[in-house]
């Protein structure tokens, strides 16, 4: 009798994950993302990792969101990894703070012929200080969904 509970219990287990999300509700659509700004990531004065971040910032963490900015190249101009920065703070002779600038990190290797002036993204946001050696070397990434040009008029 445990045994026919124990098969019967396994059978239910194994039809309820292959149906998908509530036994095979139909999942809703995905919600639009929300548009996240350079000028709200920078509305602060950063200081060093998260010392000093408004909470409406910290908020963001795990959120869909849009965003627009330069995409450069961390090592190469192939790869997952790149740098989306706020095209103001690029122009300044010391470089973009830590705050100004967001890691976008693709699942699949993108190509770039060479730097792209303007992106638009897509992807969930995460706020996290990331140390290595004792330097803060990122404290924004974004794991991006779809990526689009935005075109020279």
């Amino acid at each position: 009798m445990m045994a026919a509970r124990l098969v019967l219990l396994l059978a239910l287990v194994g039809c309820a994950q292959s149906a998908g999300p509530a036994g095979g509700d139909v999942q809703p659509a995905k919600q639009p993302p929300q548009l996240l700004s350079f000028k709200e990531l920078t509305s602060w004065a950063y200081v060093e990792g998260l010392e000093g971040m408004p909470e409406s910032v910290k908020a963001l963490s795990g959120k869909r969101v849009k965003m627009t900015g330069a995409l450069l190249p961390i090592d190469d101009f192939e790869g997952c990894d790149f740098w989306l920065a706020d095209p103001p703070a690029l122009e300044s002779h010391r470089g973009p703070k830590d705050h100004q600038m967001v890691h976008v990190v693709f699942a699949q290797p993108v190509r770039m012929d060479s730097y792209i002036d303007g992106v638009t993204v897509v992807g969930t946001f995460r706020v996290k200080s990331v140390v290595v050696d004792g330097y803060v070397i990122e404290i924004f990434r974004l794991s991006v969904e779809s990526m689009e040009p935005i075109k020279s008029r």
